[in-house]
Parts: C-alpha cells; sequence; structure tokens
C-alpha cells in the first residue's frame, strides 16, 4: 500500500512538470462563447470587449498573480510599472493641460475687469448769454456799445470726467459654460462755475440779459451799478452719471488651438442678458446779489450819495438793503430696462485685445424741477432785522416753477475696446476706448426760455402790473447724450 501511495505522487508530481514546461494556448478570438477566462468576452459571449490588463501589482516581475495576460514577464517594476487603466481611453494620448503657459485655464471660474475712466459729456446748452457786463450806458443788454458777455457766450462745458467702470463674475459650472456677471459705473460731479462780483461801490456793472416779453426787445436784470448797488452773481452748471448691471453669461465659443502656452492663440467669446439701470444728474444755477446802497459820508460826515431805492415784491424799499434772485434748473434721468451684450477676448501670446458691444431697451423716466425764489434781507428803522422770501427769480418765475415728469422709450448702445498685455496667467492691464449713447434725456439748459415778462419777476419795476402775457415755456424738453473716452485698467481672471 505504501508502495502504490508514493507512485501516486510521483505521477501527480511529473503531470504537474510537463503542464509547466508547455507553451501556453492561444487567446480564443473575441466574440467566441464561453465561460469564464475562455476568452475576451464576458460569460456569455456577447457585450462589449474587456480590455486586456497590461500589468499588474509586483510579482515576480510585476505579473498578475492570478497567471492571467499580465502573468511573470508581462510588466511590473523595471518594465514601465502597472499599466491599467491605460493613459487614455483605450491607449488614447493623455489629454492636454489647458492650464499651461501664459494664457492660464481657458474657462475662468472668476474675473474681474476694473477701469479708471477719463470720459467726456456733451455741453450743457444754454438758451443764450446768462451774464453780461459794460459801462454804465450800456446798462448790460446785449447789443449795446460796450456789453461783453461774461457768461453764456456759448454753451457751457465740463472738461475732462474722472470716474470708474467695474465687472465681475464667476461661472457656476465646471464647465465654464455659465455664470453670472456684476458690474457698474461711477464719474465725478464736475461743474463749470462762473462767479463774479463787484467792489464796494458797484464797479463794474454787471446784470443778467433777458428777452423781454412785452417789448420783444433785448433787456437785463441789473445786478451791480456803479454808486447804486454791489453785489455777485455766478452761473453754475454740474453733472454726473452712474449705472449697474447684472447678467447672466453664456459662453458661445472657446477655441485653444495652439495649447495656450507661449506663442498660442485663444479667442473667447461670451453672451450676456440681464438688466441694466442707469442714471443722469444735473442741474443748472444762476444766483445774485445786490446790495442797494445806502447813505454815503465823506470824512467830514457830509452826504456824497444819497440812499437808493430799490422794487422788490411790488414795493419799494431804501437802502442799505440786500436783494439775491436764484433760478435753479434741475433734471434726473433714471433708465430701468433689458440689456444684451457680447463680450469677447482674443489672446495673442501676452497680448490681449477685447471688446465689449452691449444694447439696452427699456424705460427712461425723466424728472425736471423748476425753483425759483427772490429774498429780501435788511435792518428797519427800529434795527429789528427783516427777511422776506417770494417764489420767483429771473428765468424761473409763475409761468414754469414746478416739477414735472415725463416716460420715454430708452436705448442705450455701448461700445468698449481695449488692447493689453498678459503679465501672468491670472493678471493683465489695458488701455482703451469707452463710447455711450443715451437716446432721450433731459437736461437742465433745455427746461427753461430766455424770453421773460417782467410782471412775473419779484425784483422788476413792473412785477405785478401789466396784462398778463404768455410766455410759453418748455416742458421736459429732451436732447440725446453721450459718455466717451479713454480708460486704463487691469483684469483679474482665474
Amino acid at each position: 500500500m505504501r508502495t502504490r501511495l508514493l507512485g501516486t505522487i510521483a505521477a501527480v508530481a511529473a503531470g504537474a512538470g510537463g503542464v509547466v514546461a508547455q507553451t501556453p494556448p492561444p487567446p480564443m478570438p473575441i466574440g467566441v462563447a464561453g465561460g469564464p477566462g475562455m476568452g475576451l468576452m464576458p460569460a456569455g459571449g456577447n457585450g462589449e470587449p474587456i480590455p486586456p490588463q497590461m500589468g499588474g501589482p509586483p510579482g515576480m516581475m510585476g505579473g498578475d498573480p492570478m497567471g492571467g495576460m499580465g502573468g511573470p514577464g508581462m510588466g511590473g517594476p523595471g518594465m514601465g510599472g502597472p499599466m491599467y487603466p491605460p493613459p487614455g481611453p483605450y491607449g488614447a494620448p493623455p489629454p492636454q493641460d489647458n492650464g499651461a503657459g501664459v494664457h492660464g485655464r481657458i474657462g475662468a471660474r472668476f474675473w474681474t475687469d476694473a477701469d479708471f475712466l477719463l470720459s467726456f459729456v456733451p455741453r450743457q446748452t444754454v438758451m443764450g448769454p446768462l451774464l453780461t457786463s459794460g459801462p454804465p450806458a450800456s446798462r448790460g443788454i446785449l447789443g449795446a456799445v460796450g456789453t461783453t458777455v461774461q457768461a453764456g457766450q456759448q454753451n457751457l462745458g465740463y472738461g475732462v470726467f474722472t470716474g470708474f467702470n467695474i465687472h465681475t463674475g464667476w461661472f457656476y459650472d465646471d464647465a465654464r459654460r455659465h455664470g453670472i456677471e456684476l458690474g457698474g459705473f461711477l464719474t465725478e460731479t464736475r461743474k463749470n462755475d462762473t462767479l463774479v462780483s463787484s467792489d464796494a461801490g458797484g464797479q463794474p456793472l454787471y446784470a443778467r440779459p433777458f428777452v423781454n416779453a412785452t417789448t420783444g426787445l433785448t433787456d437785463a436784470l441789473l445786478v451791480t451799478f456803479p454808486t447804486y448797488a454791489s453785489g455777485y452773481a455766478r452761473v453754475l452748471s454740474t453733472s454726473m452719471s452712474y449705472g449697474a448691471e447684472g447678467s447672466f453669461v453664456t459662453n458661445l465659443f472657446r477655441s485653444c488651438p495652439d495649447g495656450c502656452g507661449d506663442g498660442g492663440r485663444l479667442w473667447d467669446v461670451n453672451l450676456l442678458a440681464g438688466f441694466r439701470y442707469l442714471s443722469l444728474e444735473e442741474e443748472l444755477r444762476i444766483d445774485s446779489g445786490s446790495n442797494i446802497l445806502g447813505n454815503r459820508l465823506d470824512a467830514n460826515g457830509t452826504v456824497v450819495n444819497q440812499a437808493q431805492t430799490a422794487p422788490f415784491d411790488g414795493k419799494s424799499y431804501t437802502g442799505p438793503v440786500t436783494i439775491e434772485v436764484s433760478d435753479r434748473f434741475r433734471t434726473s434721468n433714471r433708465f430701468y430696462g433689458g440689456n444684451v451684450a457680447l463680450k469677447s477676448a482674443l489672446y495673442l501670446n501676452r497680448w490681449v485685445i477685447q471688446s465689449r458691444l452691449s444694447a439696452a431697451f427699456g424705460l427712461m423716466h425723466e424728472e425736471v424741477t423748476v425753483d425759483g425764489h427772490s429774498s429780501l434781507y435788511g435792518v428797519d428803522a427800529t434795527g429789528t432785522a427783516f427777511k422776506s422770501v417770494v417764489p420767483g427769480g429771473l428765468y424761473a418765475n409763475s409761468t414754469n416753477i414746478g416739477k414735472y415728469t415725463n416716460d420715454e422709450f430708452g436705448f442705450i448702445p455701448q461700445v468698449d475696446l481695449s488692447l493689453g498685455y498678459q503679465w501672468s496667467s491670472w493678471f493683465s492691464t489695458h488701455v482703451g476706448y469707452n463710447f455711450l449713447y443715451i437716446n432721450r434725456v433731459a437736461r437742465p439748459g433745455d427746461q427753461y426760455t430766455n424770453v421773460v415778462n417782467p410782471a412775473t419777476v419779484p425784483s422788476s419795476f413792473s412785477y405785478g402790473l401789466g396784462n398778463a402775457i404768455n410766455v410759453p415755456s418748455p416742458v421736459v424738453s429732451q436732447s440725446d447724450f453721450y459718455l466717451q473716452g479713454v480708460t486704463l485698467g487691469f483684469t483679474v481672471r482665474y
């Protein structure tokens, strides 16, 4: 029995040695049915082919410990290491890193564009000269010998506005295709300011010109006059604008044919759609003050100039008293509407060309406030100070004082162009040009007429006298407006 057991063990050992020495059989053709281990198909023989295993955990030579296709000698350390899964889909090259090179990631998740603005706007319209000077014989009337214009010879300009413009946004999906952007701009308040004054004796003469509605001729309201009244006059015009917007962003196209590295080329185009708000605030003020002279004495106490008299609110007052006349025209334009924009950027190595073309459509709400008043200051015979204020200035009087509103269809196209240089993958600087146009706005200089009925002016001798004369006055008169200039800024994207 012992002999038979030893013979059996020897036979098994011999058979195992023969198996090890044999060459492995060739693999079964793809698609041949069979059970597990019979081919490259799952059990049953139907379905997608399973890619062969090209390596495995370390073994004797990195082979599969199960003795499959990646058996000893087919991979592992020293022959490339583990190779499963392959670098790309079934051996395709690995994907390019779009973050390589100076351009950074093609689809930045966050971005901010900030610009410093140097802008110009149209000059403020005026109906005619607002302040004159001349010899006493001219009385400051336009066309008289020696009369010169001190303010309003032409429309009032503002020079260069400074301001800023900023847009910031982010893509909320990993593909960088859909996002949100918020932005806005603000300009400083610019002034056109003319201030003149006389000496204590009323030199030189200053006057506020107008067209007399009762005669149709040029006339003037005296502000200062030698030996009669000293004083001052001021013409002030202001302008400022600001706006805000919010948009959804959709990336339409993004290319990187040269790998986005140095020397690469990238074109990125985005569509924006959302809401826009814009406000334009302007004002025109004409103020004057006349100090009606009282008795003047010389060193010996002798009266050299008799006290002068002046009209106010239908009465006559003897100097020294002060009469102030003020006209104010204020406009506020507020736009509410939808906005669409096409924003594109072309990257050429480190140079960046950007454009933003937008158009907004909606409601332009216009408000015009006309305010005029005249004031009298003095001291009565008992030494008590008094003050009287009545409605009506010169151009702003009972024919047009009030608040007016109007709604119009508003259209605001805008163009922004810039050329920049990319210093790193996330930071660039640029210089550009900006142009914004508004088709309908109310501006202060369009809201009055220089044709005046003296019967409506409290500081006139004719105040309250004569028959009523109809003087048509514009109400919410409109014009267009633009804001254009140079931009200097930077872009941050990551």
